[in-house]
């Protein structure tokens, strides 16, 4: 059983919740490489509307992706394949597309600009999960789940308790609840040093 180390945050708004995606986004080249090839697992627990999937777009603004980000409650699955080359191999930026019309003012606020992404993945498949309709986890088994997990990936799983028994062990947990002054995060991982759960959090020491 591996070890787990905690820590835990207040995150008042949508902006905040949306600058924790960019976070993880920005921990994901040296994490991802001291699994040597295996995907990255992050389950994402909370109630309904308590910013899973707010924290997911996050994530995914800051490696460069401007189309609609949402959860996959019908299809179980939503993949994104992000690529990024630079010029003669030098390292670079990818500027951000186009921004979308639905984009919220948090997000135009926060991603407006050139951001540093993939240049040390160069690509990097994101699988997005969200289990909340999953009747039987023997689905996942017929879905080919443990092959997501086998390559070099980031996988976020929402209700990931759906999948008890088939799912592996997670890498990181990140918890939302929600409170009157806005969300409780706590986020618990095997994986990363205190050094970087404190950066997840915010947390300046």
């Amino acid at each position: 059983m591996s070890t787990f180390q905690s820590v835990s945050a207040l995150l008042s708004d949508e902006a905040a919740t949306l600058a924790l995606g960019q976070r993880v986004a920005q921990l994901l080249p040296p994490v991802l490489q001291a699994l040597e090839g295996r995907a990255l697992c992050i389950n994402l627990e909370g109630d309904l509307g308590a910013g899973k999937t707010t924290l997911t777009r996050g994530l995914l603004r800051s490696l460069g992706f401007a189309g609609t980000v949402k959860s996959p409650t019908y299809t179980l699955v939503e993949s994104y394949q992000l690529h990024h080359s630079a010029p003669d191999g030098a390292p670079d930026s990818v500027p951000l597309p186009e921004q979308a019309e639905d984009w919220s003012q948090g997000e135009r606020e926060l991603f407006a600009r050139e951001l540093p992404a993939l240049n040390a993945l160069g690509q990097l498949e994101i699988y997005h999960f969200d289990l909340y309709r999953l009747q039987d986890p023997e689905e996942l088994e017929l879905m080919g789940i443990r092959d997501y997990f086998a390559q070099q990936a980031l996988c976020l799983i929402e209700w990931p308790d759906r999948g008890q028994g088939i799912l592996p062990e997670p890498d990181i947990v990140i918890t939302l609840e929600h409170l009157d002054e806005g969300r409780r995060l706590t986020i618990s991982s095997s994986v990363l040093t205190a050094e970087q759960l404190n950066f997840l959090a915010d947390i300046k020491l």
